[in-house]
């Protein structure tokens, strides 16, 4: 789902990679863990147009 995502307000933690099911349509994600996977599970978050902070 696209989403006009203008202003980050609401954002959550995630270790995991990126899955619909923890998707609560936030306008930011906060990734967590760091290790080998951190990359790839950023790179899966932004694919999704979800801005990552790590």
């Amino acid at each position: 789902m696209s989403r006009d995502r203008k202003e980050e307000r609401t954002g959550f933690q995630e270790s995991a990679p990126y899955h619909p099911d923890y998707d609560l349509q936030t306008d930011f994600v906060m990734v967590y863990g760091i290790d080998e996977s951190m990359p790839e599970r950023i790179k899966q978050w932004k694919d999704k147009d979800i801005l990552c902070i790590s």
